[in-house]
């Protein structure tokens, strides 16, 4: 009865969602008829177009094929619900035209060797893909010379002079800060694009969470604002937007909570250490790419969801609203997204409310978050380009609930307390600026030169911690500015040998007030002006210059290897803080550290055969230990030596007609380890001190895609990671590590239709094992969470529908399950019961 009462208000709330955008857009272009031109050189396919509209497109690479997504299309057409040609020229296995989501059609070429090059044009008769495995330009279809029909022999399509090319969008990886293809590269690399991030958003806009759900090797969702208890590979991992460091020394683990999803293009995640970037990479990179201008003139996007919980409709309502406005004016382009989200209470399976992390700001429920993101770019030559890009996110949360247990025993779930009127004058949350200025070169040294300068300031604010008397709000803050320069130099004719050098330099300043409140009224707490600190502030510079050679030694063969050498200096006034006060400690003196390292990489691919691709690696990474974390207590025994780890790593990637798959294996090891664990003083008191143990990891991870039928996809991933620690320091006894370091085996699984061309379906699941290990306060139970997604094409726009735990089954995310401990119930909540999202969206 209940779950009929909630579905009947999905569906009053779609009738109202699809009929409200309705006059706001015109329908999507038809695309009337498919015409093929075949030569010696390649192909050229013309897609008709039923009003002369200005085509907008999108570009994809993977394995050997190429896909062109036209945005805002619909096939209609007499060949019927697609087109097919095989072996259409000499290079090209196939070419397709599928409607493949309800308003997008999609131009798929496969090449025979190599991924098929194109040029896409847009004219008055619809849209030109001139394509081939050589480098190809393109004609906009009214200056074209009539196309023959179907199976005939080409026309000549006119010269070079007078064709009218076409930019679009494409994805390419970027592991080696180089543009590269996936399949050149000696790691294991994943990209979540934007369809897969529009996709994962309609069940969770948190991006830990959506990686946590498409991305092997990385621990499953923590439905929350940190990512404590979420690694990659077992490690700690490196967060950057558009090259900007979002992870700082001073962990806050809130590397996510600084972007909304409506501002991202997509996600490289390079698994496994690295120094690319500089430090704090030992588990691997997270490249988050903000959104790209397109190629239409003026491009708009608008975007209304509603959400809530089919436990507990009332309490759990809320909603978001998105608009993207792209456009492109000859040597000018700009992109502009903004955000608002406003998220109700969370309920878990059995209805009752999940309590907000008051203490830590963890919480995503009863939260309110605005992005304002903005890209202006210039090209000032051919050859010359000059971009500037702002980020401002913020988000803050507002509740009456706090988190509380029937008593310490660990594995009890938290349950939420109201405090009467609870009101705190500064709101927990965050605050993220991040400005970027980059130049770009591409005719620098015969190659091509890449320079950036940025800023970026955080503030990190938490509740009223555990109502102390006085009250305190710890505050974190973290500010950076830097830049990075690198280039590609060829060092051949023949482009086969190239070197890639370049430079970083980044500075850090870090510093942990806590606000002193007073109770002004009953829960009512204002700031009274004075501040205690609970770490002191420092400042961390880091200056990197590295150089890699990457030869092509056959067409087959590819090997690379690099060098970086890292130089970098802590700094500290004298200080007190709230933990030497209370050990009476006195002032601690202040310190300069010089501290320098140098790593290194190899590695190589080989082409097995047309469509398989094998790997190794050997790389190092590097991190120092939480500055701040190891100095609040007392700087006794400080030790800031690097963390160096050796990673070694083998893989093979798959990429056929119908099937797209990889697997890796890796093994790292680290003599110094930068954890933190408890030492007794005198006083009696337990303070945190930097543990220095050697570690190792290893692991298998493995995904999988499958076409079975035009109409059908299905795929999955597969993650098991172990790891060790040395806890006596070299006596040879390794235990394992607890789980908020290595998660347990974690599988998922998808199912996809494309029911109608106006319809698609999917279904996805995520399993978590269960893992008990001495480290962890309690044993970590195993779960199954089933998902589903609907797009549906209704009048003028798309209307997407997500069902988050779609068995309402009643379980505890694994990272929370592994940090929850004695005397600390808040970081145990359950985990969200069943919720729905409604979202319907147009461009115009």
């Amino acid at each position: 009865m209940r779950l009929g009462l909630e579905l009947s208000k999905l569906g009053i709330a779609s009738a109202v969602l699809a009929a409200a955008p309705q006059v706001a857009q015109a329908a999507p272009t038809a695309i009337t008829g498919v015409q093929l031109n075949s030569s010696n050189g390649g192909v050229t396919v013309q897609l008709q177009a039923a009003n002369g509209a200005q085509l907008e497109t999108l570009k994809t690479r993977y394995g050997q094929t190429l896909a062109i997504d036209v945005i805002n299309t619909q096939l209609q057409f007499a060949q019927g619900e697609g087109f097919s040609r095989q072996n259409p020229a000499s290079g090209i296995v196939s070419v397709e035209v599928v409607q493949q989501y309800p308003n997008t059609v999609r131009v798929v070429l496969e090449g025979t060797d190599a991924i098929p090059e194109a040029e896409v044009s847009s004219g008055p008769q619809g849209l030109s893909v001139a394509a081939s495995t050589q480098q190809v330009t393109a004609q906009a279809p009214d200056e074209q010379a009539a196309p023959e029909a179907e199976g005939e022999p080409a026309q000549q399509q006119g010269t070079a002079a007078e064709q009218q090319p076409q930019e679009t969008i494409e994805l390419i990886v970027t592991p080696t800060r180089t543009e590269e293809r996936e399949q050149d590269v000696p790691r294991s690399v994943t990209v979540v694009d934007r369809e897969e991030i529009e996709r994962q958003s309609n069940l969770s806009r948190n991006v830990g969470d959506i990686l946590g759900k498409t991305v092997p090797g990385f621990a499953a969702p923590t439905q929350a604002a940190s990512t404590l208890g979420q690694t990659l590979r077992g490690r700690d991992f490196e967060v950057l937007i558009d090259g900007v460091p979002q992870s700082n020394n001073r962990d806050s683990f809130k590397d996510f909570a600084t972007i909304d999803p409506s501002a991202i293009e997509r996600i490289e995640v390079l698994r496994g250490p690295t120094a690319i970037y500089g430090g704090n990479a030992a588990g691997g990179v997270i490249n988050i790419i903000t959104r790209s201008p397109g190629d239409h003139p003026f491009s708009a996007t608008t975007s209304l969801e509603f959400n809530g919980s089919t436990t507990n409709f009332d309490d759990s309502l809320g909603f978001t609203l998105e608009q993207t406005l792209t456009g492109n004016a000859g040597d000018l382009d700009y992109v502009f997204t903004g955000s608002f989200d406003s998220v109700g209470a969370f309920f878990d399976a059995k209805s009752d409310r999940i309590p907000g992390r008051l203490t830590s700001s963890d919480s995503l429920g009863n939260s309110r978050s605005t992005n304002l993101f903005g890209k202006l770019g210039a090209d000032i030559t051919n050859e010359q380009r000059v971009q500037f890009s702002v980020n401002l996110f913020n988000q803050r949360q507002d509740t009456d609930f706090v988190a509380r247990s029937a008593d310490n025993t660990p594995g009890k779930i938290a349950f939420a307390k109201e405090v009467e009127e609870l009101d705190i004058e500064d709101k927990p949350g965050r605050d993220n600026v991040v400005l970027n200025l980059s130049y770009s070169h591409e005719d620098f040294l015969s190659g091509n030169l890449d320079a950036q300068v940025f800023y970026r300031d955080f503030e990190n604010k938490v509740g009223v911690f555990d109502f102390n008397d006085p009250p305190k709000q710890t505050i974190a803050k973290n500010e950076q500015w830097g830049f990075r320069l690198d280039a590609e130099t060829p060092l051949a004719d023949n482009d086969k040998l190239n070197l890639v050098w370049g430079a970083d330099y980044v500075n850090e300043t870090n510093f942990q007030p806590r606000n002193v409140l007073e109770e002004v009224e009953n829960n009512k707490f204002r700031n009274t002006g004075e501040q205690t600190v609970l770490a002191p502030r420092y400042n961390l510079e880091s200056f990197g210059a590295f150089a890699q050679l990457d030869w092509e030694i056959t067409d087959r063969l590819n090997l690379r290897g690099g060098v970086r050498h890292e130089r970098i200096g802590v700094s500290f006034d004298s200080f007190e803080t709230d933990f030497t006060r209370a050990d009476n400690l006195g002032t601690q003196p202040g310190q300069d550290v010089s501290i320098n390292d140098t790593v290194f990489n190899i590695g190589t691919t080989y082409d097995i055969s047309d469509g398989l691709n094998f790997y190794a690696a050997f790389s190092q990474g590097f991190q120092i230990p939480d500055v701040g974390r190891g100095i609040r207590e007392g700087v006794d025994e400080l030790d800031l030596e690097p963390q160096v780890v050796d990673n070694y790593e083998v893989g093979l990637r798959g990429n056929w007609d119908s099937v797209q798959a990889s697997i890796s294996s890796f093994y790292t090891f680290s003599e110094l380890g930068v954890r933190f664990s408890s030492r007794e003083l005198e006083s009696g008191r337990t303070i945190k001190t930097i543990k220095r143990d050697p570690k190792n990891t290893w692991g298998v991870e493995a995904k999988v895609d499958w076409q079975p039928a035009e109409r059908w996809k299905l795929g999955g991933s597969f993650t098991w990671t172990q790891g060790r620690s040395d806890n006596n320091n070299n006596n040879g006894n390794f235990t394992k590590l607890p789980t908020s370091q290595i998660p347990p085996v974690k599988v998922t699984a998808y199912l996809e239709n494309q029911t109608t061309p106006s319809w698609s379906n999917r279904f996805q699941v995520l399993s978590v094992g269960n893992r008990n290990v001495e480290a962890d306060a309690a044993p970590v139970n195993s779960y199954v969470v089933l998902d589903y997604i609907s797009n549906i094409q209704i009048g003028s726009g798309e209307l997407t529908i997500g069902i988050e735990n779609l068995s309402n089954n009643q379980y505890v995310t694994a990272p929370t399950q592994a940090n929850a401990f004695p005397g600390f119930p808040q970081f145990r909540p359950a985990a969200r019961g069943r919720r729905f999202s409604i979202n319907y969206s147009i461009n115009w």
